[in-house]
């Protein structure tokens, strides 16, 4: 629409939810703003994500990714999922989303707990499945914990993760499948693990 037919379309709107009882939204000048006392899930999850963050080694950063993780609500505006408008908000959310399960699965290591760390970095794969590092870590934890199933399942699924991109499994997936192999898979691990081969460039879209 044109700009003097918008506007006047954009006031119709606003009259309606006024006359509706949803003071949502309100104008500002010559700009739309949210009504006072009116809050976005969204936008609460990323403020607060951001404070952990970016202070994630501070005492109570895992106590911090806990709270913001409640305010999560899953992907952002999922009917729109096709809307270039709305892909970079979607983007960013999820990447914080995924970055507090990387800090509560190091936080559950940290406090000897290494099924809640497994839990989260499969929380974490499901939600960003191209990254392998994840898929290892989780089945070097795995081994440890005597789950050879679950482990080599994940192994697989890096294996198949680095295939997409060309790559083929480093060092560290070779050294995770030699002690899954082992008839000792709880045996000691190789004093320094390198990384896993990562990916160069972005990541592919999935759409």
């Amino acid at each position: 629409a044109g700009l003097a037919e918008g506007r006047k379309g954009v006031r119709n709107v606003l009259a309606r939810l006024q006359r509706a009882g949803a003071r949502v939204l309100a104008r500002d000048g010559e700009a739309i703003r949210l009504a006072d006392g009116v809050s976005v899930d969204a936008i609460a999850f990323k403020n607060t994500a951001d404070r952990v963050l970016t202070d994630g080694g501070r005492d109570g950063a895992a106590q911090g990714a806990r709270f913001a993780l409640a305010r999560y609500r899953g992907e952002f505006l999922p009917d729109d999922r096709y809307c270039d408008w709305a892909d970079g908000m979607r983007q960013r959310l999820r990447r914080r989303y995924v970055a507090l399960l990387d800090l509560l699965a190091t936080d559950a290591l940290r406090r000897g707990e290494p099924l809640e760390a497994v839990t989260l970095l499969e929380m974490a794969i499901e939600t960003d499945p191209d990254d392998d590092a994840r898929y290892v870590q989780a089945a070097d934890l795995l081994v440890d914990l005597g789950r050879r199933g679950r482990a080599a399942a994940m192994l697989e699924r890096a294996r198949a993760t680095l295939r997409e991109f060309g790559l083929e499994p480093g060092r560290t997936w070779s050294q995770v499948q030699g002690r899954l192999a082992q008839p000792d898979a709880t045996s000691a691990r190789p004093a320094e693990a390198p990384s896993v081969p990562r990916r160069r460039g972005p990541v592919p879209s999935r759409r």
